[in-house]
């Protein structure tokens, strides 16, 4: 469980980042607000799936 909690402090920031890019991306275009939160939400799962994939990786090598 440590590396779950340790992924969620470390990157779940730079998910929010990325949400908030898609937000201004959105904005820019005039997309309609609800492709902008499930633009948004799209952002943050691949985001931060992908930095929890790499830690899980990580662990599994190093035992």
């Amino acid at each position: 469980m440590d590396r779950f909690s340790f992924a969620i402090r470390r990157w779940l920031p730079y998910s929010l980042v990325g949400a908030t890019i898609s937000l201004v991306t959105a904005l820019v275009f005039h997309v309609p607000v609800g492709r902008t939160i499930v633009a948004m939400a799209l952002a943050m799962v691949l985001i931060f799936s992908g930095f929890l994939r790499q830690i899980i990786l990580t662990v599994t090598q190093q035992n």
